[in-house]
């Protein structure tokens, strides 16, 4: 179901109350012309994606301690369990769509190929988005719109039938810009929709399963079929795209939280330290506690 946080935003909206990471909350700001109304957005189970659009203004974001300028025109992707860093100091306007995974992708067995697709070219979708002034225009244009139907006095099966298939055009719009719509359109369903179950699987079981087969046991696919479909999909073996989640968790704990590099290592599923040291140096290059020394500059707000 579609958050409540369909609306237009300006930047003391967003107030600075932390990182967005597991069962947080951050408070924003929703607005019309004269009222103010207070929201609290919760991040229910890392389920929870966000489009921001800036209609006006500059303003640095950073997602997962990765810093990025979002100017006018452009639209940033924030997807579930990532660590975000607002600066409530920045002067800027924009748009602010936030959702449920599920609004998207329900379940296995009522999932359409259109759900399968649209979800693939948002996750195909890089965190920051530049668009030309037509482009932008016709984002904002479904936001505003999304915005004007949310008010509707209507069923509530009717207003989520309306915004739902809504964000469906506005994650078009932005993959036609990225020029992925073509490319996800040339995909097998089944790739897809194998990819997508892997994905999901893959950020709610990380910390205790490592090996590739366990999840092709659980998938219900041989080893063989899920590498093929997740190649196919993604462009990386399955292994690599575990490794990759798992190392990102590993950065996030060790930027943004106090603990020991024996603690991190129980926490995502390694027996013993040093499997994890290894693990970690092997794709990142270097060591957990030297990546947490070059790092330590790094503001958590």
């Amino acid at each position: 179901m579609l958050h409540r946080a369909i609306s237009e935003y300006q930047s003391h909206d967003i107030a600075n109350k932390g990182v967005i990471y597991g069962k947080k909350a951050i408070t924003v700001l929703r607005t019309n012309q004269t009222d103010i109304e207070y929201h609290s957005l919760f991040i229910e189970e890392n389920d929870s994606y966000a489009l921001i659009g800036v209609a006006d203004g500059t303003f640095v974001h950073q997602i997962d301690s990765v810093p990025l300028t979002c100017e006018t025109g452009s639209w940033a992707v924030l997807r579930p369990g990532q660590i975000q860093s607002f600066n409530a100091a920045a002067q800027w306007e924009g748009w602010l769509i936030a959702f449920r995974a599920e609004t998207l992708l329900p379940g296995k067995e009522s999932a359409t190929l259109e759900d399968i697709r649209t979800t693939a070219a948002l996750n195909e979708l890089p965190s920051l988005l530049p668009l030309e002034l037509h482009e932008h225009n016709a984002c904002v244009s479904c936001a505003e719109q999304m915005s004007f139907d949310d008010q509707l006095d209507i069923t509530s099966s009717h207003k989520s039938f309306l915004l739902r298939n809504q964000l469906y055009t506005l994650i078009a719009r932005l993959a036609i810009a990225h020029s992925c719509a073509d490319d996800t359109a040339e995909h097998s369903p089944c790739h897809l929709n194998r990819f997508n179950r892997f994905r999901q699987a893959v950020e709610k079981d990380f910390r205790k399963l490592h090996k590739i087969g366990e999840y092709a046991r659980i998938l219900g696919y041989s080893e063989k079929t899920l590498t093929r479909s997740i190649l196919s999909s993604a462009g990386v073996s399955p292994k690599s795209f575990l490794s990759q989640r798992i190392v990102l968790e590993a950065k996030r704990l060790l930027i943004h939280t106090t603990q020991t590099v024996s603690a991190i290592a129980h926490q995502i599923g390694f027996d013993e330290p040093s499997n994890f040291i290894k693990f970690f140096k092997r794709e990142t290059g270097c060591a957990p506690t030297e990546f947490r020394r070059l790092n330590s500059g790094l503001e958590i707000r």
